[in-house]
């Protein structure tokens, strides 16, 4: 069974963002080509087996069942619903920021 995968607006942003940093403000277009499809990968990875990545290490995110994946300097946020099949994407963050704030 296959999960659907639901990018949040906010979680769009942040990949937008993140992406023409590294393309424009870094002149590293091409890695931020091949951060891109690292995330399609992983994208590709949660639609099969989305639990297979741990729940927040923070207790006030493990309570809400949010999940992160970590994607090269990045970290993939986002939460199951196994009831409907689908993987919520809520954020994507660089991996050293304190994301706890964001929720």
């Amino acid at each position: 069974m296959a999960y659907s995968i639901d990018i949040t607006d906010k979680a769009h942003d942040d990949l937008n963002e993140i992406l023409s940093y590294i393309a424009e403000t870094l002149c590293a277009p091409m890695a931020a080509s091949n951060l891109a499809e690292s995330i399609e990968e992983c994208y590709d990875i949660l639609k099969v087996n989305p639990l297979i990545y741990p729940l927040s290490n923070m207790p006030k995110l493990a309570k809400k069942k949010i999940r992160r994946v970590p994607v090269k300097n990045y970290l993939i946020i986002y939460k199951v619903d196994e009831a409907m099949d689908i993987v919520h994407i809520l954020r994507v963050v660089y991996g050293a920021r304190n994301y706890i704030d964001l929720f």
